[in-house]
């Protein structure tokens, strides 16, 4: 789950310890409301990125330039 997100990284919360350093990819989900047909929706962000910082309740990580965002059907 996430805790905290911007656009440069998050901090998830995990139970299996990460290695900082390790490259991870990740796919974030976003509900949508009200689009030009008013209908709601789901947008996908995946991503990668790499554990900056490992803590007992999650790690933090640092998202690199490469993503990609596609709409999801309801």
């Amino acid at each position: 789950m996430t805790q905290n997100i911007s656009s440069g990284g998050a901090f998830l919360s995990t139970d299996k310890p990460i290695t900082t350093g390790a490259s991870v990819k990740i796919d974030i989900v976003f509900p949508l409301k009200g689009g030009n047909d008013g209908k709601e929706s789901k947008t996908r962000i995946d991503v990668t990125g790499i554990v900056v910082r490992t803590e007992k309740d999650g790690i933090a990580i640092l998202f690199s330039n490469k993503y990609k965002i596609i709409r999801l059907s309801v």
